[in-house]
């Protein structure tokens, strides 16, 4: 496994941009991280340089967003971050990719791990007993996700899936 940091230079980063636009994701105006910053209370764990340029996509009630590392005003990326994907409901993130350390594949590795959360949002399974969207479930194990119907309503009994329910083989 390659350790070495490698961090993405402006070109790079400009071919990475485009191919997160034409998959339907669309990059976090100034204005939006502000007040979604503001509007939550969000404190930065440390301080930190510039603005980091973010990507969101929504899909079924559920938000995917990517965080690169990359700096806009300064056209490189950060000294010491890690780039995340996560998916959110409202604003409760549901799930964190683990954290991408930039090594030579690094945008590779976001494009793809992007993909997949985008893919999960597209195809959020519904409830085979009553056809409501499941929900996204914290399991027992770190970073462990399933899907989960908790809907006495229709049925008595909670209906789970697994995370990785249906995706595809090119996913897994």
């Amino acid at each position: 496994m390659p350790t070495t940091k490698v961090l993405p230079d402006a070109e790079t980063f400009v071919r990475f941009k485009k191919v997160l636009l034409k998959r339907g994701f669309r990059e976090i105006s100034p204005v939006e991280f502000r007040k979604d910053f503001q509007r939550l209370g969000l404190k930065a764990p440390s301080p930190r340089e510039g603005r980091e340029v973010g990507f969101r996509f929504w899909s079924n009630g559920l938000e995917v967003v990517v965080w690169t590392t990359f700096l806009a005003g300064e056209g490189r990326a950060r000294e010491e971050d890690a780039g995340w994907v996560l998916i959110k409901d409202g604003d409760k993130p549901l799930y964190f990719s683990h954290s991408l350390r930039r090594t030579k594949n690094f945008l590779r590795n976001l494009l793809w791990h992007a993909g997949i959360a985008k893919w999960r949002a597209e195809h959020r399974p519904l409830c085979p007993m009553c056809q409501k969207r499941m929900r996204i479930a914290h399991g027992k194990g770190i970073k462990s996700r399933f899907w989960a119907c908790i809907n006495p309503a229709f049925h008595a009994k909670a209906v789970f899936l697994p995370w990785d329910h249906e995706l595809p083989e090119w996913a897994l």
